[in-house]
């Protein structure tokens, strides 16, 4: 496949499945925000409420944290948090997004793109806090990046090393979800259950606070920030994003699923695009490491939404009539991949995270093919 440029825009986000609530979201794009420091000493001066906090006795560098365009993720801005002379023992850049966390929408769900920069002697450790509750410190959920990049999760019980190493100069979806109806914190880097693991003990999740991104142990490396997003969802939550080709007859593709995800059932959770060419075949197709927004090919109006490496499905005619936009193509997820133990994903496990998109025949398109808009969604037990 012939090197594609990657989209510069951010991916469109809508709850198809479930209730959402988006609490907070940005991309640290223009007029929110503007080159150069971000945060403030106080919810009220810094750019769209972020501030910087130390311990009783320091105060972080505010010239460190910094809107910048050198290095991003997507769109044209991201931030850049500098270590390098800050206090010790930690220093907090946080953003305040105070509100209840509803019976409805129990878990919360922080999720952002993140890459650590090359250290010049030292490296710093890196963590995220969320607080809710009623009172300071009620309610903590924190995970911690090692100075060597590994992976933990603070527990109940203590801390959890996950095995996951994680590399320098490289781009990652962090994605981490409390279920304030079971208190369990889910942890996931692109996409992936990296640990989950019972929360905090005294926690209060019944109200949000602040979420923090801090670093504990400082040392002079950076740590970028990009698509930063705080929600709250039922936790059955299927997601559409990306965008649907535009075909040689006008159809759009269209993603949705129906059903209930669960890992332990052996059938009952279908994916579907409708909007398909009549009478051409398809299939679709899945990954397991997150989204992606690449371009099809030169002069394409599709788009690859799913994250390599890729399974595909059973090839299917969309039937309906030729030249139409009736085709429909469809699997039940679930049966698919207990009939595949050997596929990609398989065994099935709850809170492991899927994005699938639909794939077909389109004579006269670029590749004589066009593809759906993308939809991601996370087994549930």
């Amino acid at each position: 496949m012939q090197t594609l440029l990657r989209l510069v825009t951010l991916l469109a986000c809508t709850a198809t499945a479930a209730a959402q609530t988006v609490r907070y979201s940005t991309g640290f794009e223009p007029p929110q925000f503007q080159l150069g420091p971000f945060a403030g000493t106080t919810f009220s001066n810094g750019q769209d409420g972020w501030l910087a906090t130390g311990d009783s006795s320091n105060n972080p560098d505010l010239q460190k944290f910094v809107v910048q365009a050198a290095t991003v993720d997507a769109g044209a801005r991201a931030i850049s948090i500098d270590a390098a002379g800050q206090p010790t023992p930690y220093a907090h850049i946080r953003r305040n997004t105070q509100f209840l966390i509803p019976a409805s929408e129990p878990v919360l769900e922080i999720a952002f793109d993140m890459r650590l920069g090359q250290p010049v002697s030292s490296a710093s450790e890196w963590s995220l806090q969320a607080q809710a509750g009623p009172g300071p410190g009620s309610g903590m959920l924190e995970w911690w990046i090692s100075t060597g990049g590994e992976l933990h999760v603070t527990s109940a019980s203590g801390d959890v090393p996950t095995g996951v190493l994680l590399q320098r100069e490289r781009w990652y979806r962090m994605t981490t979800r409390v279920n304030t109806a079971t208190q369990t914190t889910s942890v996931y880097v692109d996409g992936a259950l990296a640990a989950s693991v019972a929360a905090l003990s005294g926690a209060t999740w019944g109200f949000h606070a602040f979420t923090s991104l801090v670093f504990s142990q400082p040392g002079d490396d950076r740590l970028y920030v990009d698509d930063f997003s705080i929600a709250t969802h039922s936790g059955a939550l299927v997601t559409s994003y990306c965008t649907s080709g535009t075909t040689t007859h006008g159809c759009s593709a269209v993603m949705s699923a129906s059903g209930s995800p669960s890992a332990s059932a052996s059938s009952g959770f279908v994916l579907s695009a409708s909007g398909v060419e009549g009478a051409v075949n398809g299939t679709i197709f899945y990954g397991i490491t997150g989204r992606v927004a690449w371009p099809w090919g030169p002069g394409s109006t599709s788009w690859l939404c799913v994250k390599a490496p890729q399974q595909r499905t059973l090839v299917a005619s969309s039937g309906g009539a030729g030249a139409s936009c009736a085709g429909v193509l469809s699997i039940d997820f679930l049966d698919w991949a207990h009939t595949h133990p050997s596929a990609l994903g398989a065994p099935l496990a709850a809170g492991a995270t899927f994005n699938a998109q639909a794939w077909f025949r389109d004579a006269g398109a670029v590749k004589n093919t066009s593809t759906s808009n993308g939809i991601e969604f996370t087994l549930l037990p």
